[in-house]
């Protein structure tokens, strides 16, 4: 059975998770820790189960808006980069 996980990288995004012809939604984390805890979780409940786990990331660019400040998109793309290495570093596909 394949585990589909899906993530909004916003700090209002969050994470969708489809298994077993079942959805279920998780608000983003507010610590990196946090969100750690919740992939990892994703993680081994899809290798227990058996499935394979598949990650979409949504594609974001680098500029949101005149009204944003540079140092506001500097953190959302740290935190970006930080959900890549988190996905890639638990070995999700």
């Amino acid at each position: 059975m394949k585990t589909v996980m899906a993530i909004d990288p916003g700090l209002t995004g969050g994470l969708a998770v489809s298994r077993f012809g079942r959805a279920e939604c998780f608000a983003m984390p507010d610590t990196e820790g946090d969100l750690l805890e919740l992939l990892r979780d994703v993680a081994t409940g899809a290798r227990v189960e058996g499935g394979d786990l598949v990650c979409v990331l949504e594609e974001v660019s680098g500029f949101a808006g005149k009204a944003q400040p540079g140092s506001a998109m500097f953190r959302f793309g740290a935190h970006v980069g930080f959900i890549k290495g988190a996905v890639q570093a638990l070995g999700i596909r």
